[in-house]
């Protein structure tokens, strides 16, 4: 399985039904924002958990996070056979802007076959605006680095930079998502998801990312103080994924 794919979808694509395509705005009043765009780290107390599996169970991925008052914590872990990453980020919302702080704990061996504890991080700031009928969000993230070895000190090993632009058009019976994405080292990803309300309770949506070349689809049940969510990925040359979502609200 090619390497570049695997990494594409390891990279910061919000894995959750919730989020259509992966769209970033779509994470706005929940946890998962935390991670993606901490401008919309909402203010009601929620949890909120995702897994999925790709390419016939080849790639997993966790999330877990909690928010309160505009403070998020998330954790996201991604695993390819031996290989596994872990993140742990804090994240806080102040009106129409956000700030979000991450570490990702790394056991890695050094030139001379000696296993060394490293600390990536990553730094995330944000900006919301409603710009009636049309949601505005921009997102841009530093990282990543580590801080450790012999003696303590800093080196670059690897660089996850990027930026996202999204937009939301939230219509009567639907609402219509589009992100432009860019990752330092890959070209611009366009994110484009249409969500449509059936009922109620109940919304289709489906979506696709150019990043990555795949189809999302699923549906999204909700109440008061819960969402479930569902999603289904086609990718054209690795296959199919899902992924569940559930989140629980006060």
């Amino acid at each position: 399985m090619p390497m570049f794919w695997i990494i594409a979808f390891i990279s910061p694509v919000s894995i959750s039904p919730f989020s259509i395509a992966g769209n970033t705005i779509a994470t706005y009043g929940r946890p998962e924002a935390g991670l993606f765009a901490p401008q919309g780290v909402g203010q009601n107390l929620a949890f909120e958990f995702t897994y999925s599996a790709d390419f016939g169970g080849y790639l997993h991925k966790y999330y877990l996070g909690i928010q309160y008052r505009g403070f998020a914590l998330s954790w996201l872990s991604s695993s390819v056979d031996e290989f596994s990453e872990n993140t742990f980020s804090i994240a806080k919302a102040i009106k129409n802007f956000g700030v979000a702080l991450s570490i990702a704990p790394e056991v890695e061996k050094d030139d001379n076959d000696n296993l060394v504890q490293k600390w990536y991080y990553g730094f995330g700031l944000g900006v919301m605006k409603v710009l009636a009928p049309i949601w505005v969000s921009a997102t841009v993230y530093y990282g990543n680095g580590y801080i450790g070895g012999k003696p303590f000190g800093y080196h670059i090993t690897y660089d996850r930079t990027y930026g996202v632009l999204s937009l939301m058009y939230p219509a009567r019976g639907y609402t219509v998502y589009l992100d432009a994405f860019m990752e330092k080292g890959y070209p611009l990803a366009v994110r484009a998801g249409f969500l449509m309300k059936v009922h109620e309770r109940v919304n289709l949506f489906m979506g696709y990312d150019s990043g990555s070349s795949a189809f999302n689809a699923g549906i999204v049940v909700s109440s008061n103080r819960l969402m479930a969510g569902y999603k289904f990925t086609s990718h054209p040359v690795l296959g199919a994924g899902n992924a569940g979502s559930i989140l629980i609200r006060r």
